[in-house]
């Protein structure tokens, strides 16, 4: 939701409805429907306003926020993404476990790519 008028957008996300944000990388092309359903379920149940998604005990993305928080997420400069806003607020953190390390795949070079693509082809035959 884009603001039209400076120093509303907060109440105008609010009027439309929007409570949090999921902020996901774009090379990470194996997140499913189902890695965010399961940040989104878990921020309703929690109320925390941090869901985290965690691969085999380690953090990774995509991360959900709650809007109360959208103002410290719009002061991140540079390559941190919402990893201070995570810092400064780990009591209100919600970490799920998702399990499956290939979600969170980064396809950062070609060999990567085609790594991917392999996997798609697989997934397809099962």
């Amino acid at each position: 939701v884009e603001g039209t008028s400076y120093g509303v957008g907060q109440q105008e996300r609010s009027q439309a409805g929007v409570d949090s944000a999921l902020i996901m990388l774009g090379d990470q092309p194996l997140i499913t429907a189902q890695v965010i359903d399961a940040l989104i379920s878990a921020r309703r149940t929690s109320g925390r306003r941090i869901v985290a998604a965690l691969y085999g005990g380690k953090r990774g993305n995509p991360t959900l926020f709650a809007a109360s928080l959208f103002g410290e997420l719009m002061e991140v400069t540079g390559d941190e993404g919402g990893r201070r806003v995570l810092e400064r607020h780990r009591e209100e953190v919600e970490s799920v476990e998702l399990g499956d390390a290939a979600a969170s795949f980064d396809v950062d070079t070609w060999e990567a790519y085609q790594e991917v693509v392999e996997m798609w082809e697989r997934k397809k035959e099962e």
